[in-house]
């Protein structure tokens, strides 16, 4: 019996899907820039071809997980003097139960859009807030019903004191029986 040598050809002249057979580029051609589907992007991490499929995958999938946690993606006005202007809310904390909503009271994480330079604060900055105005109507025990003009928020640290020295516009009452007496003190108008 005679023995054969086995050749491996490492440049075969004949392969089973060639350069050719993937087809044009088909997509929308990104490096790292941002996709973008209302106020909120998506970013490239790595420069790549991304079609209108994967955006729509990635779109879906941030936001089935992300409502789990409240309602994600709102901006709210800073109602203090610490340094950030606006908020994005990405998580209710303070919510009893497992509740969609923040309401006023809540305590909320939330990342910093946009900041006064040379403050302590910075922007992209993940903090604590807790939420003392909302344009939804807010029922008081007494049966008057409060509505505000924006929402807005003002930074706690982990043990519930403000970030900031003073705290503008009005704050309701209900902030004083949720333990947050501090922000109250501070508020020029309690409702």
């Amino acid at each position: 019996m005679e023995l054969r040598k086995r050749t491996i050809d490492y440049n075969p002249k004949r392969t089973r899907f060639r350069k050719q057979h993937r087809g044009r580029m088909k997509g929308k051609s990104c490096r790292g820039n941002r996709i973008c589907f209302g106020r909120y992007a998506l970013q490239a991490l790595e420069p790549a071809w991304i079609t209108a499929r994967q955006i729509e995958a990635g779109r879906r999938a941030i936001t089935r997980y992300a409502r789990r946690g409240g309602k994600i993606w709102t901006l709210l006005n800073v109602a203090d003097n610490s340094g950030a202007r606006k908020l994005m809310c990405i998580r209710v904390i303070g919510a009893a139960g497992n509740q969609r909503y923040a309401r006023i009271g809540d305590v909320i994480v939330a990342v910093i859009k946009d900041a006064l330079p040379q403050m302590p604060l910075e922007r992209s900055e993940v903090i604590r807030a807790v939420i003392v105005r909302t344009c939804k109507e807010f029922k008081c025990e007494d049966g008057i019903i409060i509505r505000y003009d924006d929402n807005a928020a003002v930074i706690i640290d982990q043990k519930g004191n403000p970030k900031g020295t003073r705290v503008f516009g009005a704050i309701a009452e209900e902030l004083r029986e949720l333990n947050f007496t501090k922000i109250v003190s501070l508020a020029p108008e309690v409702l």
